[in-house]
């Protein structure tokens, strides 16, 4: 399945050339079966900027969801701007949920 997810974002960022497509997710670690994926999408990644950076209110922090102190989850973006960020109510997992509007 991340295999999947990462071959799907793979195509996206290849197919637009010049812009890269919103990347939401946990982007503070790689694992063995990101490698290859996240090796040929990294130049796409790293021209992306963060919504929370452009359009956050907030320190954005993720993790842990019961007393956030660092910002490890992420939606990026190239080529078109966020118009607001925000993390949203925690769930039953240990990061908080991160929501953008990105408008086209």
């Amino acid at each position: 399945m991340l295999t999947t997810t990462c071959a799907v974002l793979l195509a996206a960022v290849l197919a637009r050339p010049g812009r890269t497509p919103p990347a939401p997710g946990h982007l503070g670690s790689l694992t063995d079966t990101m490698l290859p994926w996240t090796a040929l999408a990294l130049p796409a990644l790293l021209a992306a900027v963060s919504a929370q950076e452009t359009a956050g209110g907030g320190s954005g922090f993720t993790w842990p969801s019961g007393f956030p102190v660092v910002r490890i989850d992420q939606i990026l973006a190239g080529g078109v701007p966020a118009t607001s960020a925000r993390t949203l109510p925690a769930t039953r997992s240990d990061h908080l949920p991160v929501a953008a509007t990105i408008t086209f």
